[in-house]
């Protein structure tokens, strides 16, 4: 009995020394610490899925640092550029902040911003959807307050300078620029003014809007083009002329659903039973001239500025002069390429969508970042620093790879297998259930452990080790490099030659 008691503490012991000299230890899904491939961080792993936490290589008062308890929380902070997050059942509650600018929202409906309007002039902002609208400023210009369908004043939301609103839709005047419309109630009755511009509509009976042209003499590049518009029983019957004032003078026609046509300098268009009849186009600007019938499911278009031939959804192949996009039996295959600024980027889709791949090439040096996919099964991404990680099943992350909030919150929960490695693939990590199996590869240096690390395995320049119950089992030394043997003079092979000559004459 103290035979086995000595052993036990003797093995404990040696255990506990074997995992404290490890510069990181590995315990399976119990505890594992590593590098990430690119040696800028240091991670940990415990409690299998559930405990991360990851610490930036730098000096502490710059480190990085981030703490996760999948699937419940994840805080983190960058103190170089002065940012922290928090995010509590993503997408349930969520809070980042940068600097002097900070968010915090609650499923989206009720959510409070801050900042500096000006600087050293801060403001905050309320908002519990769709109900309830504030805003707090030092600048008393910028503060609003809004109760719907109560009352009150918003600026810059929904895409309006300033909204106002009194028992909605009973009264509501919004403007944008200069323009300034009054509803009364919405959307059947407004009435318009702005710069040069009057109108009013009594939807969907009839309506009627026209700008003026700038005056002669005006800057063309800052003026805003005149236009006139009406309608008669909407969608019926509808015109609309644009540009007025202008080198480019356009005007649409609808008579829905028998004909529409549009008339400029630059293009010209007749369609006949909009939108599944006949139509024709006539591109003078990009060059091409298009014909469709029964859209979506012939077209055909030739010119420099594109070519096309479609048969829906058969086969398709579309081509712009920095992009192409092509089908086939849709949507089994398809494929989008564009270039721009020195970057190609190639989207690729198929299996009834369920296949992703996305790559973006830059065209000089030749490196490339993206992702591809095969829904639920796995996800694959190259990072801009060249990357590369695999997971074995992944419900989620197809539909927004590069959430790094899903990545860090739900991927450990269902990823059985994960793999990353460095642009060169010089160090390399492989991950099964949770780190019950993982290998790490780095110059020099290959180990692995198996089984809550119970098993272990090290290979270096040193020479390998086994590990069993976490004490060495087998240990095996490099062979010594031999010593580099210098080369003869060649006046020494000279007479050796000559000697075997006169030796075997």
């Amino acid at each position: 009995m103290k035979r086995r008691r000595q052993r036990a503490i003797g093995w404990a012991a040696g255990a506990l020394a074997t995992c404290a000299a490890a510069a990181q230890p590995w315990i399976g899904p119990f505890y594992t610490e590593y590098s990430d491939p690119i040696g800028k961080a240091r991670r940990i792993e415990a409690a299998g899925p559930f405990w991360a936490q990851e610490r930036e290589i730098a000096p502490a008062a710059e480190a990085a640092r981030r703490l996760t308890l999948a699937p419940f929380f994840s805080i983190g902070e960058t103190p170089k550029t002065d940012a922290s997050s928090f995010d509590l059942f993503y997408p349930v509650v969520t809070y980042d902040r940068f600097g002097t600018e900070s968010r915090f929202q609650f499923f989206q409906l009720f959510s409070v911003s801050g900042g500096e309007s000006a600087p050293g002039r801060p403001a905050r902002t309320y908002t519990l959807f769709p109900f309830f609208f504030a805003r707090r400023s030092e600048v008393p210009a910028e503060s609003y307050t809004a109760l719907w369908p109560i009352g009150g004043v918003l600026k810059n939301r929904f895409f309006r300078d300033e909204i106002r609103f009194a028992l909605w839709p009973l009264y509501v005047r919004t403007r944008k620029r200069d323009v300034v419309t009054i509803n009364a109630p919405a959307p059947f009755f407004h009435v318009r003014r702005g710069e040069r511009l009057r109108g009013w509509q009594l939807w969907p009976l009839y309506g009627w809007e026209r700008r003026d042209p700038p005056p002669a003499g005006r800057d063309a590049a800052t003026a805003i083009p005149g236009h006139e518009s009406r309608f008669v029983l909407w969608p019926f019957y509808s015109a609309r002329t644009d540009g007025l004032g202008s080198t480019n003078v356009s005007s649409k026609l609808l008579l829905f659903p028998f004909y529409a046509r549009e008339r400029s300098a630059l293009r010209r268009s007749a369609t006949y039973l909009w939108p599944f009849g006949l139509s024709l186009l006539e591109d003078r600007e990009k060059a091409y001239r298009q014909t469709s019938l029964l859209w979506p499911v012939f077209s055909a278009a030739s010119g420099k500025g594109k070519k096309e031939i479609r048969l829906w959804p058969l086969f398709g192949d579309a081509r712009y002069p920095a992009r192409r996009s092509r089908f086939v039996l849709w949507p089994l295959w398809t494929e989008k390429t564009q270039r721009s600024e020195g970057v190609e980027r190639r989207s690729t889709r198929g299996a009834l969508f369920l296949y992703r791949n996305v790559r973006e090439t830059e065209t000089k040096s030749g490196r490339r970042r993206g992702f591809d996919s095969l829904w639920p099964l796995y996800l694959h991404k190259i990072d801009k620093d060249g990357v590369r990680r695999l997971q074995i099943f992944a419900p989620l992350e197809p539909f927004a790879p590069h959430n790094e909030s899903i990545t860090r919150l739900y991927s450990p929960l269902w990823a059985v297998w994960r793999a990353e490695s460095n642009a060169d693939g010089t160090v390399s990590t492989r991950s099964l259930l949770w780190n019950l199996y993982r290998r790490e590869r780095t110059p020099g240096r290959r180990r692995w452990s198996a089984l809550f690390g119970l098993i272990q395995g090290e290979r270096g320049a040193g020479g390998s080790t086994l590990r069993v119950l976490f004490i060495p089992i087998a240990k095996r030394r490099a062979p010594p490099a031999r010593a580099a043997v210098p080369p003869r003079p060649l006046s020494d092979l000279t007479a050796h030659s000559a000697a075997y000559v006169s030796e075997h004459r």
